[in-house]
């Protein structure tokens, strides 16, 4: 299964990632590449003890991601039956 398929399901959509760091990012999902680095715009950027800071883009490393936030509304389901059929 190609993750990469779903993620462009979600373009233009706001998501959550959260990085090996701790650190989490929201903002709205511009673009994905090949090695799974995300670039969002629209961005608010938390950590445990700050207020977040706000970007108007940003580039996330995909080696740097330890989980991926999708939409509540996608379904998963659907689209995994549709990319391997």
């Amino acid at each position: 299964m190609n993750l990469k398929l779903i993620l462009n399901k979600i373009n233009n959509e706001n998501i959550t990632i959260e990085l090996k760091n701790g650190l989490l990012v929201n903002g709205i999902l511009f673009k994905t590449d090949n090695k799974m680095n995300f670039f969002l715009k629209n961005v608010r950027i938390y950590t445990k003890t700050s207020i977040p800071s706000y970007e108007s883009s940003i580039y996330v490393r995909g080696n740097t991601i330890r989980y991926i936030f999708i939409p509540e509304w996608l379904n998963i389901d659907f689209l995994f039956t549709n990319i391997i059929n």
